[in-house]
């Protein structure tokens, strides 16, 4: 599975990157923002999107929003520290396929992101 893990906290994006190459999926881009992953969503076409939600240069709703109006239908995971249900209902309405809410352990964060591929390809 070839992945774009979008995140702004540098530490953070290294981590979940690493956690995600030993389970075996392939990283093809770490993008710290919104803006910057988009581009790089439109050349790599990868199986799956794993984004942060509130990033300075351009969030994860903002990015799936404008995926999906350009008929990007890469299914996205989001990781985010905010759980307010405003939020959640945001990012859901926006196209998001799944919803996680930080912190989340390494088990749970691989297994969400196959389910949804899984879900997606079936």
């Amino acid at each position: 599975m070839r992945l774009v893990v979008v995140e702004n906290d540098p530490l953070l994006r290294k981590v979940i990157a690493e956690v995600l190459r030993r389970d075996g999926m392939q990283i093809i881009a770490e993008p710290s923002n919104g803006k910057d992953a988009l581009k790089i969503i439109r050349q790599e076409h990868p199986d799956l999107i794993l984004t942060d939600c509130d990033m300075p240069g351009g969030g994860g709703i903002e990015l799936v929003q404008r995926l999906r109006a350009s008929g990007d239908r890469t299914p996205v995971v989001m990781l985010s520290g905010q759980s307010e249900p405003g939020t959640i209902a945001r990012a859901t309405a926006a196209g998001v396929n799944r919803y996680l809410i930080k912190p989340v352990s390494a088990e749970l964060l691989t297994m969400a992101l196959k389910q949804t591929w899984f879900d997606v390809a079936a």
